[in-house]
């Protein structure tokens, strides 16, 4: 009994047990690695972290309006992803939270490549670490730690991966990566589970890893081909019967992929990846491309044996094949890639890990290096093959080297070496000019980075050294439509007006369908008087992009210039309807509203304008023209004098400026002598209507009431003080005198239709909808037909959502 009790209190002793203890150490010991991988990756990816957004960055990110998200919800981020690549949603909702939080600052994007890389190099030690673990190949490696994190850690710090961590969006490229061993990984310990009802959580982990590395890039559309020869590999001992037996999942597996691959490409698949960009431009056929793969594959594999900066490139200008003779070192790359396949045919039962390393490295290739018509060659699609190509220098030291000192001396040499390599390259990514300079270096003879060098210039306004490097580019692909564009808008910059709209010419010859070079040409074309031509450019621009503010505002401008006031007004109002801030569009609408003497209209649009931009001198100097309109002097004075501050050299405000001192002047002397003779003549009620007139010019509202009523009181049919008098009250805001005052002139002159539209106005103004219809109807019967004004005027605005105005101006 003693025994039993002492037995069951060791069971329920408080000291973790073995289990316990081995996991917390493995948990430690993956958290170290973690560490130590970041440190690393971070020193040797820290002169990227200002590098700014180049090549595809500029599309995919910079000008990529989907990503710019502004709430930090569900609906808003995955909205971001789908709109942005309805293939690699994923990535892209990843780069709209950096926008969230970052903006366009790239030193967020760079951290969160390398967080990735880091992840991913984790993932791959634990990848190789488990497999190592696995009992057909435990009794083989006696460190199957250690050999998993020296193989891990040369992928890491590999200069060929340069590439996909620090070209920005090329995170297509490393997530989808990280989330394939992901699924890799969790398929491995799931198989080595031995409680089935665990072992299926971690197939359904696998799993979904898998869809997300598919929402990221389908390079890893691979995986499930993958997973079956892990499995006959490591798990069945390349048993031909249970390879015969599972042939049909192979089969499977092939029409699932084959479905999803018609999901992102539809029906027609080849026309789709007849539009790939290069393919499209006709820089290969679909032969050449396949054909030069096999040069290109054999390159990439020197490239994981000697990772020299020397020998990497952006932007590669490698010679096509044209026949497996033509060069004859096409068939020789072919011969090369059948014996690596061999071998590994051959090292499978003796050499197993290698030969799936091997296999691994074509298998992942396939997809980017065979027929379909991507560009030629990019070091990023090595990221994912490489991942086991580290195991190789690892496995050998470890087989051929017995002083551990010195096996680990050389990998130390070679990961210190690879880390060397990879900073030095990362120095080229600093900037875009030492970027496109190198690749200049290297591919002298391509038009792409002449092109991309150029750009770089122009963006820092070197306009002397960007000008070579666009002539450099058109020398070598003169079809090239953004060059002809980016080249004429440096040489409008320099004056060169004719050259410039040559340029525009050729590249709207090579794509019609630019907006922004149909835009630009107008431009230059009206600068030059050519008004019609540019005004067809400009509907052109409008075809293909209605919604373009600048667009509508240009066009509004060159009629306005031909005379053509009505169509400018209908553009101009389209302009400051897209885009309300678009001071130079409100100022001139404003203009051409004040030619048509809607004065009222007209100030609210010079208003908009300067509320915009309080430093637009033409503004304030047409507020000027108006206020001297309407008689208010001294504010006209303050906006002509706000002009010429502004710019001194504006002719026309200094000319209005000294027009309205000098009105000032004679409406001062005018006062005094028409008082003087009120003083002489108390009962005249035309000198009491032009004191009112004076009064009311300068803004003395309560004055010119006084005398226009003295007026009224002296003469109570003077129809034109009455008006005054009506106006007067409605300007002061005194809307039933108003009112009273305007019934009182229709009396007296019952066929003047704007009498009947003012009171409309006034109790519209006074929210009295019913009352406001009535009278615009009066109006309209009485021959009022300014049906832009009723559209418009802002004194309607309460009764517009009636349905009985709304009736009222249908078909006007």
């Amino acid at each position: 009994m003693r025994q039993s009790m002492k037995t069951q209190e060791q069971k329920c002793s408080i000291y973790p047990s073995d289990e316990f203890i081995q996991n917390r150490r493995r948990v430690l010991i993956c958290a170290l690695i973690f560490m130590v991988f970041g440190v690393l990756a971070l020193g040797i990816y820290s002169g990227t972290l200002e590098s700014p957004f180049v090549f595809d960055d500029k599309a995919r990110i910079e000008k990529n309006p989907h990503i710019r998200i502004t709430q930090f919800s569900f609906t808003e981020i995955v909205k971001a992803g789908f709109n942005s690549s309805k293939s690699r949603p994923l990535a892209f909702i990843s780069f709209a939270l950096n926008y969230y939080f970052h903006q366009y600052d790239p030193v967020g994007y760079h951290i969160v490549n390398i967080i990735i890389h880091v992840l991913s190099g984790s993932l791959l030690y634990l990848f190789i670490s488990s497999t190592l673990k696995i009992p057909s190949l435990r009794p083989r490696y006696d460190h199957p730690d250690l050999i998993a994190f020296l193989a891990a850690l040369i992928w890491l710090v590999h200069p060929v991966q340069t590439q996909s961590v620090t070209y920005i969006v090329q995170r297509v490229n490393s997530m989808a990566s990280l989330f394939f061993i992901l699924a890799f990984w969790l398929y491995v310990k799931g198989r080595l589970v031995q409680a089935p009802q665990r072992r299926w959580l971690w197939y359904l982990g696998s799993a979904t890893s898998w869809l997300l590395s598919l929402g990221c890039k389908q390079i890893t559309v691979t995986l499930p081909f993958f997973v079956l020869l892990y499995e006959w590999y490591f798990f069945r001992d390349l048993s031909k019967d249970w390879l015969k037996r599972n042939l049909k999942y192979v089969l499977g597996i092939f029409i699932i992929l084959l479905f999803i691959a018609l999901l992102y490409t539809g029906l027609n698949p080849w026309g789709k990846l007849s539009r790939l960009n290069d393919f499209a431009q006709n820089d290969f056929t679909v032969v050449q491309r396949f054909l030069t793969q096999f040069r290109v594959v054999i390159y990439y594999i020197s490239l994981l044996f000697f990772p020299h900066p020397s020998r990497l490139n952006v932007d590669y200008d490698f010679p096509l094949s044209y026949s497996l003779i033509n060069p004859p070192t096409t068939l020789l790359a072919l011969g090369i890639i059948i014996v690596l396949l061999a071998a590994a045919l051959y090292l499978a039962p003796r050499q197993r890990l290698i030969s799936f390393g091997i296999l691994w490295f074509f298998g992942n290739l396939v997809i980017e290096s065979s027929i379909i018509p991507l560009a030629i060659i990019f070091e990023y699609r090595m990221y994912l093959p490489s991942m086991l190509v580290g195991l190789i220098p690892v496995l050998l030291a470890f087989r051929y080297i017995n002083l551990n000192w010195l096996r680990l001396g050389l990998l130390c040499v070679l990961l210190a070496l690879f880390s060397y390599w990879t900073y030095e390259r990362n120095k080229v990514w600093e900037s875009k000019m030492t970027l496109w300079q190198d690749c200049i270096r290297k591919s002298p003879n391509k038009a792409r980075p002449h092109y991309n060098l150029g750009e770089a210039y122009a963006n820092l306004n070197m306009i002397d050294e960007a000008i070579p490097q666009f002539l450099r580019s058109l020398e070598l692909n003169p079809d090239n439509a953004p060059v002809h564009h980016n080249l004429a808008v440096i040489l409008a910059k320099q004056g060169k007006t004719d050259e410039t709209i040559v340029h525009y010419r050729h590249a709207l010859q090579i794509n019609p369908n630019s907006t922004e070079t149909h835009i630009n040409l107008g431009l230059e074309l009206s600068k030059q008087n050519y008004l019609e031509e540019a005004i067809i450019h400009f509907r052109k621009a409008l075809q293909l992009k209605p919604d373009n503010a600048e667009t509508q505002f240009n066009l509004g401008d060159a009629l306005a210039r031909q005379g053509r006031t009505e169509q400018a007004i209908h553009h101009l109002y389209k302009a400051v309807q897209i885009k309300p801030d678009l001071a130079a569009a409100q100022n001139n609408l404003g203009g051409q509203l004040l030619k048509q003497g809607r004065s009222d209209e007209a100030l609210d649009h010079f208003t908009a304008a300067l509320e915009v931009d309080p430093n637009l001198a033409e503004a304030h100097n047409n507020v000027g023209i108006i206020l001297i309109q309407q008689g208010d002097l001294d504010a006209a004075i303050s906006y002509f004098q706000d002009a010429v501050r502004i710019n001194p050299e504006f002719e026309q405000a200094h000319s209005n400026l000294r027009r309205a001192l000098a009105m000032r002047n004679s409406l001062d002397s005018e006062t005094g002598n028409i008082q003087k003779e009120i003083d002489a003549r108390p009962d005249d009620a035309v000198l009491h209507f032009k004191m009112g007139n004076i009064y009311l010019g300068q803004g003395e509202l309560g004055k010119a009431i006084i005398e226009f009523e003295k007026s009224l009181t002296l003469q109570p049919n003077f129809l034109a003080a009455q008006n005054n008098l009506a106006m007067t009250y409605a300007a002061d805001r005194q809307y039933d005198r108003a009112l009273a005052a305007f019934q009182k002139l229709i009396a007296l002159d019952p066929d003047k239709a704007g009498n009947y539209y003012n009171v409309a106005a006034l109790y519209a103004l006074q929210n009295n909808v019913p009352d406001s219809i009535v009278w615009l109807k009066k109006a309209i019967a009485n021959g009022y037909r300014n049906w832009e004004l009723i559209k418009t005027d802002k004194d309607l605005a309460n009764i517009r959502n009636s349905e009985e105005y709304k009736q009222l101006v249908k078909g006007h």
